[in-house]
């Protein structure tokens, strides 16, 4: 399957032009793997902070060497250089919205704020699946549905909504 890139919605850039906040939407039809094939050649970093929400459909993610089952409503969690990779045992549908969040770009504000805390204090590879209360997680999902209404025509507003997902999840997380 070769990768299909996510659909911008809304970002923040530095004056430099270097990304700090992503936001974009993945629908993808995915085929089934079969099990010689899922972690061959599969597992992957980035350089950012990764959130991924998923809307529709399943898949297994792993993340080192823990595996979690995503479905609607949950919520992935993954720090800069985890390797992570992702398959199916059938064939599916899915839709999911994903934040990348450039390290750079909240530096100044993770000793005062929680908006780093579902990152950093966690053990690495370990704990990526956001369990969060069930009022947090319907506010999460409609904040992430407010910045993709909102798109690219008011990219202030986009940014105060991402920061207000990324103080929601530093309040919920149990961590």
């Amino acid at each position: 399957m070769a990768y299909v890139p996510m659909t911008p919605i809304c970002g923040l850039r530095s004056e430099s032009g270097a990304p700090q906040l992503e936001l974009g939407r993945e629908q993808l039809t995915l085929p089934a793997m079969a099990p010689s094939q899922r972690y061959a050649d599969r597992y992957h970093v980035q350089s950012y902070y990764e959130l991924i929400f998923f809307v529709r459909g399943t898949r297994l993610i792993r993340v080192g060497n823990q595996a979690y089952s995503c479905g609607p409503g949950s919520i992935i969690a993954m720090n800069p250089d985890e390797p992570h990779c992702g398959f199916t045992d059938v064939p599916v549908t899915y839709d999911r919205y994903v934040l990348h969040i450039y390290p750079d770009a909240l530096l100044p504000f993770t000793d005062s704020t929680r908006l780093l805390r579902c990152f950093l204090h966690r053990p690495y590879c370990q704990n990526n699946l956001l369990e969060l209360p069930p009022d947090a997680r319907s506010e999460a999902f409609r904040l992430i549905a407010e910045a993709h209404l909102l798109r690219t025509a008011d990219v202030p507003q986009c940014y105060f909504i991402l920061l207000r997902l990324l103080a929601l999840l530093g309040r919920a997380c149990p961590n």
